[in-house]
């Protein structure tokens, strides 16, 4: 199992590099300059602006954070069959300060 964790892991890193390449590809080809005029991501940083390739970039990040948030609200936890029997329900135990101690709704592994 750590060897395919580690293999998955070193692939996230390939992947990422691949598109990350392809990003700047993209930006090139997109800003390529015109009369004279270099693309964003110039050699000479005086030059280019990379400040507006950051925004892109902070842009694209902006789209993932909402994509993960509407997922995330999307998402419902799977009933599992111990919730319908209420086996459970009330152990009867006390904590220190007198209030009665709920139980997880879930097994522990």
């Amino acid at each position: 199992m750590r060897s395919v964790a580690g293999a998955l892991y070193c692939l996230g890193f390939a992947l990422a590099s691949y598109a990350s390449g392809v990003m700047v590809t993209v930006v090139h080809q997109a800003t390529r300059g015109r009369e004279g005029r270099p693309d964003w991501l110039a050699q000479d940083l005086d030059q280019g602006r990379v400040d507006l390739f950051y925004l892109v970039t902070a842009a694209m990040a902006a789209v993932n954070l909402v994509y993960f948030v509407v997922c995330a609200r999307w998402y419902r936890l799977k009933e599992s069959d111990d919730d319908e029997d209420n086996s459970h329900a009330d152990d009867g135990v006390q904590l220190v300060d007198g209030s009665p101690r709920k139980s997880a709704s879930a097994t522990p592994v």
